[in-house]
């Protein structure tokens, strides 16, 4: 499910809570919907509601090698947030090792091949990585 486009019944998020915080952008519709699946609460998916998702849009901007880093940064944060709050936090501790050596690895080569889009989007999730504390 993707959340460009929800819409809420509030009276279901009781005792569930609504939208987590720690999330900047991106996982914040998946954290949401698991909890209200754990708690059984009805998720109403209609294929005849159509919206247009411009691809992108919440991080394009004037910059678009730094919303390219901030898009790597805030989805390698969110990812292990989410993997922290749903798996365990060791889980995302092995996560965070995989993904940041996985990374380190392909930046040089990211920056032969060269595109300066990508190399924003995986210098951001490289320092994403980096910058990940555990929490909670």
């Amino acid at each position: 499910m993707v959340g460009a486009a929800m819409l809420f019944r509030l009276s279901r998020f009781e005792g569930v809570g609504f939208f987590d915080e720690r999330f900047f952008l991106y996982y914040e519709d998946d954290d949401l919907c698991l909890r209200l699946f754990q708690q059984q609460r009805p998720i109403v998916v209609w294929p005849a509601v159509a919206a247009v998702h411009r691809a992108r849009g919440s991080v394009k901007g004037k910059t678009p090698w730094k919303s390219e880093y901030l898009r790597g940064y805030h989805h390698a944060q969110s990812k292990l947030i989410y993997t922290a709050k749903h798996r365990s936090h060791a889980k995302a501790r092995r996560q965070r090792w995989s993904v940041l050596l996985g990374t380190t690895v392909a930046l040089p080569l990211r920056a032969i091949a060269w595109s300066p889009r990508l190399l924003a989007r995986m210098a951001g999730r490289w320092m994403g990585l980096v910058r990940w504390r555990l929490r909670g």
